[in-house]
């Protein structure tokens, strides 16, 4: 017990590199087929899994034998108005074999749909962007005072800017600034194929997608269609008296009742998955398109905040007028303040997480920062120029004197 919940933990962990979409498919799911792998397998090995209609003759030991035998060796299964059949080939292909297999696939599920999101977790730093770092710090300060979110704020925007200037000399989407987008929308396009696969495993197994509707609608019975049956026939054979004698015996599988159960919710969750993520990826597509609209977007709500804030610090008395927001805000919220990054897919994107993880206000506040912080860059550099260019007059008017005293 204490190492299923273990596992579940780390897969419950949360990691702030992800939306709502992505938290259902490389946690829920998972611990969702961990889960129901680890009950199996107690059944499995544990518990009864089979219980067989034993010969009287039957010692205890030979019970305990023919029961462990019939579950290793597989069982066969014959509709109500079938005979046993006498050729053995007959026999080998009516065996079922998958409930010994089902835990070990639901790992094997569980393990894909988790290193899906590992790998977006190892690629997506290479850009500059520390999503997790940025997400878990701008989390962690919305419960500490406002000074804290202030300074946390002004961290999160030096790192996010200077990031978004990075160009990369080779890779055309790391020097355009679209490699976390690319590799974010892939990793999505991941889990829309490994859903598909996941379903195809279940038509495998079942034989078809319609099964899981059939036993809802009570329209399936195993009795009919010899999926997941809870009676089978098994056959081996015992050395007595120096020769072999075969026996056949009639099996109860408790546990298909178990597994029936187990596809056909995991039918209806894939289904759920696959429609969740595809609408997850239509919306971060149309994101992504409109980001110039987001950008001003988040400039507006933070130049409102901006002004209430300052509107109720002061009540100026009758007759005087006091600015709102002083020069230096006024001249941040009316210019260009998205300097130049309409075309940065990989902001919009970690834009949009943070939002997701914090809210819209305390991304706003983010990038309302970096305009600043872009802004105070473009005065520096304009006052280099000009201290460049009043020095180079300053010298060029110092040679014109020293040439008219010669």
């Amino acid at each position: 017990m204490d190492f299923l919940i273990e596992t579940l933990s780390g897969f419950l962990t949360d990691r702030n590199e992800d939306d709502f979409f992505d938290r259902l498919n490389y946690q829920i799911t998972p611990s969702l087929f961990i889960m129901l792998a680890m009950i199996n397998i107690a059944k499995l090995y544990v518990g009864s899994a089979i219980t067989c209609f034993s010969k009287a003759e039957f010692t205890r030991g030979w019970n305990e034998y023919a029961k462990d035998y019939c579950l290793i060796e597989n069982t066969y299964y014959l509709r109500t108005n079938e005979s046993i059949p006498v050729e053995l080939e007959t026999r080998n292909s009516k065996q079922i074999s998958y409930y010994q297999w089902v835990p070990f696939m639901l790992i094997l599920q569980a393990a894909s749909f988790y290193i899906v999101h590992t790998i977006w977790r190892a690629f997506n730093w290479i850009s500059g962007f520390q999503i997790r770092m940025i997400i878990t710090a701008a989390k962690e300060s919305m419960s500490k005072s406002e000074d804290d979110i202030t300074k946390s704020v002004s961290t999160i925007a030096k790192s996010m800017y200077h990031a978004s200037l990075l160009r990369h000399r080779t890779l055309i989407c790391l020097r355009e600034q679209k490699f976390v987008t690319f590799l974010y929308l892939f990793m999505k396009l991941c889990y829309l194929l490994l859903i598909c696969f996941h379903l195809a495993i279940f038509k495998h197994f079942i034989g078809s997608l319609g099964f899981a509707w059939d036993v809802v609608a009570s329209k399936a019975e195993w009795e009919h269609n010899g999926l997941f049956p809870r009676v089978t026939v098994c056959d081996f054979a015992i050395e007595k008296y120096g020769q072999q004698t075969n026996y056949t015996l009639e099996c109860v599988l408790p546990l298909n009742m178990f597994n029936e159960k187990i596809f056909v919710f995991f039918f209806f969750w894939l289904c759920f998955l696959f429609a969740g993520t595809l609408f997850s990826i239509f919306k971060w597509i149309n994101a992504i398109s409109a980001r110039k609209q987001f950008f001003q977007k988040l400039l507006s709500i933070a130049s409102r905040k901006i002004n209430d804030y300052t509107s109720n610090a002061y009540s100026p008395p009758p007759g005087e007028h006091v600015p709102l927001l002083d020069s230096s805000s006024t001249s941040s919220a009316n210019s260009d303040a998205h300097y130049g990054v309409p075309s940065n897919w990989d902001l919009r994107l970690i834009l949009g997480l943070i939002q997701d993880h914090t809210g819209l206000l305390f991304c706003s506040r983010v990038y309302r920062e970096m305009s600043d912080i872009h802004l105070q860059r473009q005065k520096e550099s304009a006052q280099r120029n000009y201290t460049d260019a009043e020095t180079i007059k300053a010298n060029e008017k110092a040679r014109e004197i020293e040439r008219s005293d010669l």
